[in-house]
């Protein structure tokens, strides 16, 4: 079979650059961890959906566990399966060394081609939510599993594009960060200086017209 050749012109350089599949830039992230075989110990859960990316979802005992859940680090990326086309998908921020998440996600990780910070961008395109949505495979529950994620064709960027927008979206991010913790730091002194709410305690004491709180 005849696979056609997709070209695309990089706005950003001006070069043209042939498409090829995400495979060749990606493998998929397998290795799991049963965590019922540490029953105290705190496992750190995390999961995904179309507003946060990546977030943590919960904590859980090990003893809680009753199947081998996926192992996740800093820069890889997974997704909801049934949620992947409306933006159920992103990259892994900064976790602990144990964070984990749903068998059922789908994890994977880039080996070269791509930095994760612009395929993280990527990610969130209506482009690349487009061709999720025409790959996705099923009857009436449409699903996403790395094998056809892997067949997506994605235009070959040069390094240096990809490491401009991927500076953009950190120093973005530094600034919502930034932004977050003035606004915390705000809501904070503002409690400080609120009147105190405890109850004022009422005497009463018994007058000619009966009884009546003590001035």
């Amino acid at each position: 079979m005849l696979v056609q050749v997709l070209v695309v012109i990089c706005s950003s350089c001006g070069n043209i650059h042939k498409n090829d599949t995400l495979k060749r830039f990606s493998i998929p992230a397998t290795e799991t961890i049963r965590p019922w075989g540490e029953p105290e110990r705190e496992w750190p859960i995390y999961g995904v959906n179309n507003k946060e990316g990546v977030f943590l979802s919960s904590i859980q005992f090990g003893k809680e566990f009753n199947a081998p859940y996926k192992k996740i680090e800093k820069g890889w990326f997974f997704h909801n399966p049934t949620r992947a086309n409306v933006g159920s998908l992103g990259i892994v921020p900064e976790v602990p060394s144990d964070a984990i998440t749903s068998p059922e996600y789908q994890v994977w990780r880039l080996r070269g081609g791509f930095l994760p910070e612009f395929m993280a961008l990527m990610l969130r395109t209506d482009f690349f939510l487009a061709l999720v949505a025409f790959n996705r495979v099923g009857g009436v529950k449409k699903r996403m599993y790395y094998a056809n994620l892997a067949e997506i064709r994605l235009p070959e960027i040069p390094t240096e594009v990809q490491k401009n927008f991927a500076d953009r979206r950190g120093e973005i991010l530094a600034n919502i960060k930034e932004a977050n913790e003035r606004l915390d730091h705000r809501k904070k002194r503002k409690m400080t200086f609120l009147p105190s709410r405890t109850p004022v305690k009422t005497r009463w004491v018994m007058g000619e017209s009966g009884v009546a709180p003590c001035q």
